[in-house]
């Protein structure tokens, strides 16, 4: 299930489907504590009803947030930690008009908790404009893939293997006669050396760790990793987060990364080197949506062996921390991010980083 048009203003989704769109967000994103803000937004533009949805419990809760708090999009929105008090559960969700236009927000509950909405303070006004810029791009990835295709792909034990990149690595290995173009060949390749490698590492992963594994997924979609570029279009950044769970819920994550980022890009995924390469530009932001599906598919499976292979190299090595403030690394990649976007990272503080135009 996709989550609609190109333009918020064209995205109409009719209320008895709305809860279930949210399900699918979510478990989709992989995120098992997960909070979704639902704005509702009629024809006139004034954004007066907001829901909380939450999985602390099954079936999902919703919870009616105060709207006295909502403004005017004329006039930047105001949401502050108050408008979390919920006033009480309620199905009003589901009596809104069918012509009501739905943004959509997964978030993390906790994150939430803290009141920090949007990435900012909550003395500090959002936009709608942002709002807006943040929907879209959290959308486009949901727009673009069919999560179903990848739904029983598992890194953890590695096979078996779905979707076009498994299919075409599968295919390869029971028929050589299959036709592949040399970007097809050379990255299958590269994708059965790093799938011996990781292979290796997670048999000393479980001699040595708790036996579940780690797998690559992000769980931080939060606001305050989106970007907006010089040109006005914001964009995720943050791809590389390792976490515990469950396999089949990571690689709609990892192909965000790849898909959400400059469409007009002039660079052209031609080799498995390129391949390689891609996993940089990940990390810096960048995603070439001119890529064909096959190879989207195979970019995003190496993507996530890489990643994995690095975890679990840490993880034996003692590291138990992916990602801490105080290694270098971390600060180099925050530049390399910020960098591909026309920002600058200047200096961090007990609030996080702080970025300014260049």
């Amino acid at each position: 299930m996709r989550l609609g048009a190109d333009t918020v203003s064209s995205l109409t989704i009719p209320p008895g489907e709305l809860i279930g769109r949210l399900e699918h967000v979510c478990q989709a994103g992989g995120l098992n504590d997960v909070a979704a803000l639902a704005f509702h937004t009629p024809a006139h533009g004034r954004i007066h009803d907001v829901y909380l949805v939450h999985d602390s419990s099954h079936p999902f809760v919703l919870q009616r947030v105060n709207t006295n708090v909502i403004a005017d999009p004329v006039a930047p929105a105001r949401v502050s930690e108050c408008a979390l008090q919920a006033q009480g559960i309620e199905n009003g969700l589901l009596n809104w008009p069918a012509t009501g236009t739905a943004l959509l927000f997964c978030l993390d509950s906790c994150w939430l908790r803290r009141g920090w909405i949007y990435g900012k303070p909550p003395e500090q006004p959002v936009t709608v404009k942002q709002v807006q810029g943040m929907s879209r791009a959290l959308r486009h990835f949901h727009q673009t893939i069919d999560l179903a295709a990848f739904k029983n792909c598992r890194y953890a034990s590695i096979d078996p293997w779905s979707g076009i990149a498994g299919l075409l690595l599968q295919e390869s290995i029971s028929n050589p006669q299959l036709q592949l173009d040399s970007y097809e060949r050379e990255a299958i390749a590269q994708l059965g050396r790093a799938r011996q490698t990781l292979a290796l590492l997670q048999d000393s992963t479980v001699a040595n760790c708790p036996a579940k594994l780690p797998v690559v997924v992000h769980r931080d979609p939060k606001p305050s990793n989106f970007i907006e570029r010089s040109r006005g279009d914001m964009v995720l950044i943050d791809f590389d987060t390792i976490g515990i769970g469950a396999a089949e819920q990571d690689l709609g994550e990892m192909l965000r990364a790849l898909l959400t980022g400059d469409e007009s890009s002039e660079s052209k995924v031609t080799t498995a080197d390129d391949c390689k390469g891609l996993i940089h530009q990940i990390q810096q932001g960048y995603g070439d949506s001119a890529m064909t599906q096959r190879r989207i598919s195979l970019a995003a499976c190496h993507s996530c062996l890489w990643q994995a292979e690095r975890y679990l190299e840490d993880h034996l090595a003692g590291d138990r921390y992916y990602k801490v403030i105080s290694r270098g690394d971390n600060l180099l990649r925050t530049r390399a991010q910020l960098e591909g976007f026309d920002l600058v990272y200047v200096a961090s503080s007990g609030t996080g980083p702080q970025i300014e135009q260049l």
